[in-house]
C-alpha cells in the first residue's frame, strides 16, 4: 500500500504512458487523464514541488522531535556505523527504530591535532590516524562502510538559533570511540564548533556556524 499522493501520480503515469503509446483507447481513458504534453508536464513539476514538501516537512518533524530527546550532554549510540569516507569528511550513519537513518558529517580535521595527522588513501577510500604518543606511535584505519566498532554521542548545538531548528548543522556529532586493539575517544564537537561547546557560546557568529 502506498501513499494517496503517490498512488495518484503513478496511476495517472502509467494510463498516459499508455495512451500515449496506443495500447489504451482513449476513449477507455476518463477525459481528466487526456492530458496534453503541457498539462502533463505541468502535473508532473506539480507532484514532484508535493513530494519536495513533504520531504523536507518530515524532515524538520524527525530533526525537532529527536533533538527534544538530546538533552543537557548529547546522546551515546552504541552501534553508530561509518559511511562514506572522503579527504575531508566522515559521513557517520545513527540507525533508529524506524527506516529513517540519521547521517551526520564529521570534519576530518576535527580527528587531528597536534599529536594525531591524518593521510586520505583515494584507492581504498581510507583515512589513516597516526598518534604519536610519547614514544609510543599508534595508528587507526578508517575505511569506507569497513571501519572498526564505534559509539559516539550526538548533541544539539545550542549556539544554532531557533529559526535554524532545520539546518544540517542543528545536531551534531560532539564524541567518537572507535573500538579497535585499544579504544581510541576524540572529541569532534569542541572542535568543530568551539562556540557551541564552550563554557560561553558566543552566538555573535551565527552566520557563519550556519555555512560550516
Amino acid at each position: 500500500v502506498t501513499l494517496p499522493l503517490q498512488r495518484y501520480i503513478d496511476i495517472l503515469g502509467m494510463r498516459a504512458f499508455k495512451c500515449q503509446q496506443g495500447w489504451t483507447s482513449a476513449a477507455a481513458l476518463s477525459p481528466h487523464l487526456l492530458l496534453k504534453q503541457v498539462d502533463l508536464e505541468e502535473a508532473i513539476a506539480r507532484t514532484n514541488c508535493r513530494w519536495a514538501a513533504q520531504s523536507f516537512g518530515l524532515y524538520i518533524f524527525r530533526t525537532i522531535s529527536r533533538m527534544r530527546e538530546l538533552l543537557g550532554s548529547g546522546q551515546r549510540y552504541s552501534e553508530a556505523v561509518i559511511g562514506a569516507v572522503g579527504p575531508k569528511y566522515l559521513n557517520v550513519l545513527i540507525p533508529s527504530e524506524t527506516t529513517q537513518i540519521l547521517e551526520l558529517k564529521v570534519p576530518v580535521s576535527s580527528l587531528c591535532s597536534s599529536s594525531c595527522i591524518s593521510e586520505y588513501d583515494p584507492v581504498t577510500q581510507s583515512t589513516k590516524l597516526t598518534m604519536q604518543n610519547g614514544r609510543d606511535v599508534d595508528t587507526l584505519r578508517i575505511s569506507s562502510w569497513h571501519a572498526p566498532r564505534m559509539s559516539c554521542v550526538i548533541a544539539r548545538n545550542f549556539a544554532q538559533p531557533i529559526p535554524h531548528h532545520a539546518s544540517p548543522n542543528s545536531i551534531v556529532v560532539s564524541e567518537m570511540k572507535f573500538h579497535a586493539q585499544k579504544d581510541f575517544v576524540f572529541a569532534i564537537g569542541l572542535k568543530s564548533f568551539p562556540e557551541s561547546f564552550s563554557s560561553w557560546p558566543d552566538l555573535s557568529d551565527w552566520p557563519q556556524l550556519d555555512r560550516k
